[in-house]
């Protein structure tokens, strides 16, 4: 069973509290969605520049909300590089569980600015 990602509201939490059924680490619902959507547009683009404009965001924001989420999980997501980030392995844990749902959300949002 994997060490576990705590996150706000899970900071007296067991181990076995923070890992799923599958034995997946999770986060909790307490997760602010734009903090995982910046972290997906890193993950997707590799590099906080070049997620700043697919999020309308300033570059120096961006990394302010990685490091926030990065403070709730407790641990680091992207090493650092001299041009740009590579995930770590629970980024590529993270993406795979966000992913999906955050692009139906965004799917979704695109549909409703038509209707």
């Amino acid at each position: 069973m994997g060490t576990g990602v705590r996150l706000v509201g899970m900071k007296n939490a067991t181990p076995e509290e923070t890992v799923s059924p599958s034995g997946r680490e999770r986060i909790t619902p307490h997760v602010d969605l734009n903090l995982l959507r910046t972290f997906l547009a890193v993950y997707r683009s590799g590099s906080f520049t070049g997620a700043a404009p697919l999020l309308g965001l300033s570059q120096p924001t961006v990394t302010a909300q990685i490091r926030t989420l990065e403070q709730q999980t407790g641990r680091e997501l992207f090493t650092r590089l001299p041009r740009g980030v590579e995930p770590t392995p629970l980024a590529h844990d993270l993406a795979d569980q966000v992913a999906g749902p955050l692009d139906a959300l965004a799917a979704l949002e695109r549909r409703s600015d038509v209707l």
